[in-house]
């Protein structure tokens, strides 16, 4: 039996009807992820973000990431350090936030793969559309844990799976090759307790925002 990815629990797996693909659904946390026979490579990973037209030319890209500052990073922090954690081949929340005034790292293991450095903590750590390709996505989030401030936030955006079975059959976001887990509420109810992190905004659709405790 596969452990979760996530908190360690057992989980259950069920299989597409029509792919064929396996999945693993934490019976603690509901993280839902598929069997590591199902992962890219990482070569077929690099290739499918580099087919991403998302660029500051992109209106309706620019409109998707200007509604998460919106939501999740203007109402906690007016300045101050983030850092874009799976910033892509082309960092537009980074220039978006930096027109506001923000100091803003970039990190991605492809495209800006150098970490900063070990010492260095960020007020906000923000991640947009990334927690869904992290094939070890707790290590991710214990590595967050240790560049963000005490009192610091991490606001992350990932579409929520819907809980009906045939739903989740049917659901795009599962039909991506790079994209290997997905969350629900609860999944990141259970990561604010494990991490000590409260959650301080959630839109119940892709968005949620952690502040850890100091």
């Amino acid at each position: 039996m596969e452990k979760c990815l996530i908190c360690g629990s057992d989980t259950h797996n069920f299989t597409h009807p029509k792919t064929g693909v396996r999945f693993h659904q934490c019976q603690q946390c509901e993280v839902i992820f598929k069997d590591n026979t199902h992962y890219p490579s990482r070569i077929d990973e690099e290739n499918r973000y580099l087919e991403h037209n998302n660029d500051p030319s992109q209106e309706g890209y620019v409109n998707f990431l200007t509604h998460f500052i919106d939501e999740a990073v203007t109402p906690f922090i007016s300045s101050g350090h983030i850092l874009d954690f799976g910033s892509g081949p082309t960092p537009v929340l980074q220039l978006l936030l930096t027109n506001l005034g923000y100091d803003v790292d970039t990190y991605d293991p492809f495209f800006s793969p150098d970490k900063p450095d070990q010492e260095k903590r960020y007020d906000m750590i923000t991640s947009t559309e990334v927690m869904e390709h992290i094939h070890q996505p707790k290590d991710a989030l214990i590595w967050m844990d240790k560049h963000v401030e005490k009192d610091g936030f991490i606001a992350l955006m990932t579409l929520f799976y819907p809980q009906e079975r045939q739903s989740f059959f049917q659901w795009f976001y599962i039909r991506d090759l790079s994209h290997v887990v997905f969350f629900q509420e609860k999944t990141f109810q259970v990561i604010g307790d494990m991490m000590g992190w409260n959650i301080v905004f959630n839109d119940h659709k892709r968005i949620i925002v952690f502040q850890k405790r100091g």
